[in-house]
Formats: structure tokens, C-alpha cells, sequence
């Protein structure tokens, strides 16, 4: 039996660490921020168990907020409080639409989840896939080869969040959207996963596009919209990379004002896109070393803004209504 499958970290490790600074605000109290978020500390520490979801528009920075939740110290510490004396598991999924089957499908997201459990805790194999577990145990420890279906890899993972009293589950999966179904599909696979995070042990983090389909979905549940909350963020990016160019310093000196409205027509025009804001610092970057005026790079970006090229940069457009 094999859970394991080629590329099933090759999306996480795709993701670029964020920006500095970038991010730091999710673990602060969104009173204190004036910020209108369902806080993530309180759901990370608190007695319950549940959904949070992370929704904002493609290329808003949803992957890369989810990993650095994920692999953050801070995460961990809350979700300790939350476990008390028991053992705490964390295990995450990103799907990757634009990758293999098993990095798109219900298939490949309980697997993924399925082989990172048991191989922090093999003991629970035996919980997990009794019928397996005695069949190899009656060949005399000969492996079988075989592909789990997707009721018996549902039916594992009830078992082990079931039956295992002394751990608590946290899940991470990034990118529902790019789940390979139908919206009927989509549904029963959110609804599979919501129905996980219902047992007393179980908290799961997920994110996606702000579909219809997902809004009816986590209706209710803690969340947060990303595309909302991310122009301080862009802002300081576009100050560090622009800002910061060697020609910057000149150019402000004969014409700041110019520069000035460059970076916040950058800004202003993302609408909270950081993919968006990638792409067009891109070429404001190379128009600086090429040593175009202010007005010769304003005109690409601005242009971009307008006619949308940077849709082009998405392995898949929108098919779902957005609600």
C-alpha cells in the first residue's frame, strides 16, 4: 500500500516565502487593527473545533498567506493551547490545478493528508486500513500494491480523527478552486472536509476565490477576505523594490512628485491583486534600468492595469460565479 505520490509537495514548495513584513498582522487582534477579520488567534487556541476560511480574488496572495500560517512558530504555539495534553499533528494540502491528477482531485488531497499522519504516527496504520493491515499481515509483511478509493481513503480518515483520543488535527488546504470538479463535486468535497473539522479534535484552514459555491459553503464560518486587507502590504512592497532602485534617487530629485504618483497608482490600481502588482513592478523595474522617464514607465503599467493583460498569467480563469 502506498499513500505517497510524486509532486505532492511541489506545489507548497512553488509558493514564495512573503515579503518582509508582509503578513505580520494576521496574528494581531483585529480590534486593535481596526481591520473587520474573524480573529485566526482566538480560532487557533480556542476549546472548538471548526473552519476557517481564507477567500480573495487569484493572484491576491492566498497560497502564500496559507504557508505562512502554516509554517509559522506562532500557529503552532496557539494550536498547542487548543491541544492540551494531547499530541498536536499538522499536515496541509495546496492544490495545484496546473499539476497531476492526485495535486487536483478529492483523491490526491486524502492521500496527501493520509500519508503525513500516519507517518508521524505509524500506529494508527493499523486504525486506518484494518482490512489492509490484516491482509499484509497474512501474506507474511509481503507488500501489496494497491490505489485506495476515494470511500476507503473518506472511511481512513474517519477512523483515525474518530477513534484517536490522544491527537488533535490541524488542516491546512490552500486553493479549493483549483479542486478538478464540477461545482456539484466541489460541494461534496467541502463538505466532506467541513464534516472532518466537526469532530472535537479537528481545525481545518482553508482557502479559495470567493466563488458562490464556497460563499454558501463557509457561511458562518470565521473568516477573512485577503483581497481587502492587502494594500499595506503591496504598498510596502512596491516602496522596497521600486523605491529602493539606484535611478529612484535621481529621478526623485528632478521630478518626486512623478515618482511618488507612480508608486501609488501601482498601488491603487491592485485592487489588493499581489500578482498583479508582481508582474507590473516587473517592468517598472526594467524600465528603470533602462533609464525610461517617469511618464515612459507609467504608460506599460497603467496600460496593463486597463486592458488586463495579467489574466494571461493564470493556468485557469474564473468558471464559477463569484457571488
Amino acid at each position: 500500500m502506498s499513500l505517497w505520490f510524486p509532486l505532492m509537495k511541489d506545489r507548497e514548495e512553488m509558493i514564495h516565502d512573503p515579503h518582509n513584513q508582509t503578513f505580520d498582522w494576521i496574528f494581531r487582534d483585529p480590534a486593535e487593527t481596526g481591520k473587520p477579520w474573524d480573529d485566526i488567534g482566538k480560532f487557533l487556541q480556542t476549546a472548538s473545533s471548526g473552519t476557517y476560511w481564507i477567500s480573495g480574488k487569484a493572484g491576491s496572495g492566498k497560497s502564500t498567506l496559507m504557508k505562512y500560517i502554516s509554517n509559522n512558530a506562532t500557529t503552532r504555539r496557539l494550536l498547542l493551547r487548543w491541544a492540551g495534553q494531547n499530541e498536536l499533528v499538522m499536515v496541509s494540502f495546496y492544490f495545484y490545478h496546473g499539476g497531476s491528477e492526485l495535486q487536483k482531485s478529492e483523491v490526491g488531497v486524502l492521500r496527501s493528508l493520509l500519508y503525513q499522519i500516519l507517518a508521524t504516527r505509524p500506529g494508527l496504520i493499523q486504525l486506518a486500513f484494518p482490512e489492509r493491515f490484516r491482509a499484509l499481515c497474512i501474506a507474511g509483511g509481503q507488500r501489496e500494491t494497491f490505489e485506495p478509493s476515494p470511500t476507503e481513503l473518506r472511511r481512513a480518515f474517519n477512523a483515525v480523527v474518530q477513534k484517536c483520543s490522544d491527537v488533535n488535527f490541524f488542516l491546512a488546504v490552500d486553493g479549493l478552486d483549483e479542486y478538478n470538479g464540477a461545482d456539484a463535486d466541489m460541494s461534496l468535497l467541502v463538505s466532506m472536509v467541513r464534516d472532518l473539522t466537526q469532530h472535537s479534535k479537528v481545525k481545518g484552514l482553508l482557502s479559495s476565490r470567493p466563488w458562490a459555491v464556497f460563499q454558501q459553503s463557509f457561511a458562518g464560518c470565521p473568516q477573512l477576505r485577503l483581497h481587502d486587507f492587502t494594500r499595506p502590504d503591496i504598498a510596502r512592497f512596491v516602496s522596497a523594490k521600486v523605491g529602493q532602485h539606484s535611478r529612484v534617487q535621481t529621478m526623485t530629485a528632478k521630478d518626486s512628485q512623478g515618482v511618488d504618483n507612480l508608486m501609488t497608482e501601482i498601488v491603487d490600481a491592485s485592487c489588493g491583486v499581489f500578482l498583479w502588482v508582481y508582474l507590473v513592478v516587473l517592468s517598472v523595474l526594467e524600465g528603470l534600468t533602462n533609464y525610461d522617464m517617469v511618464e515612459e514607465i507609467r504608460y506599460p503599467s497603467t496600460t496593463l492595469h486597463k486592458r488586463q493583460d495579467f489574466s494571461c498569467s493564470w493556468k485557469r480563469a474564473p468558471s464559477r460565479t463569484s457571488g
